[in-house]
């Protein structure tokens, strides 16, 4: 394996819920859609990790373009969701865990690919 390729980890993961918002995967967009989450999120009590955002990219987009994304916050219940949110509900199972070379953000990003070389969590279901 070469420095740059992607190391990869068996690990088991519990069940994740998240708070998300559907954009359009350019910066202008991703960056209002962030906008908007973090006013609408800004009071949840139920966030475990307050300080990371998610990232969700359906995995048959990286074969051409990605061109929708979802962006939100991890919450501990699906309870309480503003308006206008969508959610999504990552079962627990074992997924492959790849860890590429350069820290961009401390963000979890569930796709299958790490891309551009940035480093980036990604979680591929096994």
């Amino acid at each position: 394996m070469k420095s740059s390729d992607p190391e990869i980890i068996i690990v088991e993961r519990p069940e994740m819920k998240a708070i998300v918002l559907r954009t359009i995967a350019n910066k202008r967009d991703v960056r209002l859609a962030w906008k908007e989450i973090e006013a609408a999120m800004a009071d949840h009590s139920g966030r475990p990790n307050a300080d990371e955002g998610l990232v969700f990219i359906p995995e048959w987009q990286w074969a051409t373009r990605v061109e929708t994304l979802w962006v939100g916050v991890q919450v501990n219940s699906l309870e309480r969701v503003p308006e206008g949110l969508e959610t999504i509900t990552i079962p627990a199972k074992k997924y492959a865990k790849l860890q590429c070379a350069v820290t961009i953000a401390k963000w979890i990003v569930l796709t299958r690919h790490c891309g551009n070389g940035s480093k980036a969590g990604g979680w591929k279901e096994i």
